[in-house]
């Protein structure tokens, strides 16, 4: 992520994300929403991978449509992300 410091009068200023295919610019009100959803996408794509390295679950248990049918499973992935979104704020 980098700000903008004179591509133009419009965009100066802006937070943005950059690779070789482009340069997106994010609305300053939308910069929280988008680190906190980073947050959650990153905590859960790391509770699925510690589900798959127990060679316990196959990928219809914890991915797909509904998925998440098993209550007690479901209630271990709502406890861990409510632990880990406690923890970073702290």
């Amino acid at each position: 992520m980098f700000q903008c410091g004179s591509a133009s009068d419009s965009d100066a200023g802006r937070p943005g994300l950059g690779d070789r295919e482009g340069v997106n610019f994010i609305p300053p009100q939308a910069v929280e929403r988008l680190i906190e959803a980073a947050k959650t996408t990153r905590i859960h794509d790391e509770w699925v991978q510690s589900k798959f390295k127990t060679r316990q679950f196959k990928t219809t248990d914890v991915y797909g449509s509904g998925s998440l049918h098993d209550p007690a499973l479901k209630k271990e992935y709502d406890d861990n992300m409510k632990e880990q979104l406690s923890k970073q704020k702290n």
